[in-house]
C-alpha cells in the first residue's frame, strides 16, 4: 500500500530578490501588466468606435439605400454638434448666480476637447464614417446589431471636410492678379 503525502503546511521558500527567480516572476509580472494595460487601451478604442457608429445607424434615413457624399458631410457637421444641448445646459447653470465656481468643468472641458479633436481630425486626415455610400455598404451597416464581434464585418472609409476655395476658385483669383499687372 503506498504511503500517504503528509499535509503539513510548510511556508514556502522565500526567493533572494537578486536571484535569476526574482527576475524571471518580475519579468512575469511586468508582461501581465503590460497584456492587460494593451487589451484595456483597446477595448476603450472599440468602444468609443462602437458608440461612434451607433449613433450614425441612428441618424440615418432609413428609407434611403444609399447616401451621396453632401449628404454625410450634413451627417458629420450634426455628429460633431451632438453636444450642443448639454453645454447649453451647463451654460445654464453656469449663468446662476447663487453658484460659485463652475460645477461641470470636468464634463465641460472633456466636451470641448472631443470636439476640438474631431473637428480638427475632420478638417485634416478625415473622420471615419462607415461606407453608406455604396448601397452594399449600407445595407451591412444597418444589418449590424452593435455587437463588437461583428465590427470587422463593417466597412468604414474617411470623409475630409469639404475645401473652402475649390480649384476654380483658385485659378480665377490668380487670372485676375495676372490681368492687373499688365
Amino acid at each position: 500500500m503506498p504511503k500517504e503525502k503528509k499535509s503539513r503546511n510548510f511556508p514556502q521558500k522565500l526567493v533572494h530578490p537578486n536571484s535569476r527567480k526574482a527576475n524571471k516572476l518580475g519579468a512575469k509580472v511586468l508582461r501581465k501588466q503590460r497584456i492587460n494595460r494593451t487589451q484595456e487601451e483597446t477595448n476603450l478604442k472599440r468602444g468609443t468606435l462602437i458608440e461612434k457608429l451607433l449613433w450614425f445607424q441612428n441618424e440615418l434615413d432609413p428609407d434611403k439605400d444609399m447616401f451621396s457624399k453632401e449628404e454625410m458631410h450634413t451627417i458629420i457637421e450634426k455628429y460633431l454638434h451632438r453636444f450642443d444641448e448639454e453645454l447649453e445646459q451647463i451654460d445654464i447653470v453656469k449663468s446662476l448666480k447663487h453658484r460659485k465656481g463652475r460645477q461641470h468643468a470636468s464634463r465641460e472641458d472633456v466636451i470641448l476637447a472631443t470636439i476640438a479633436r474631431e473637428k480638427e481630425i475632420y478638417q485634416l486626415s478625415g473622420l471615419e464614417v462607415p461606407d453608406v455610400l455604396t448601397v452594399h455598404g449600407c445595407e451591412v451597416f444597418r444589418a449590424w446589431n452593435g455587437e463588437a464581434r461583428y465590427l470587422q464585418s463593417l466597412k468604414l472609409t474617411k470623409i475630409i471636410a469639404k475645401n473652402i476655395g475649390t480649384k476654380t476658385e483658385i485659378d480665377n483669383t490668380e487670372q485676375e492678379d495676372q490681368g492687373d499687372d499688365r
